[in-house]
């Protein structure tokens, strides 16, 4: 969604990522996405 930005709150992010791991349903597979988004968040700064 974009708005215009005085319309709602001009401080809004408009990034975002995504990641899918397909074939696996189990904790091991969401802890590997959550480890790779925290490690690729890490590399930002």
């Amino acid at each position: 969604m974009r708005v215009i930005p005085d319309s709602l709150n001009s401080e809004r992010q408009l990034y975002q990522a995504g990641a899918e791991l397909i074939g696996y349903n189990d904790a091991t597979a969401t802890a590997e996405i959550l480890v790779m988004g925290v490690k690729a968040l890490s590399l930002l700064d």
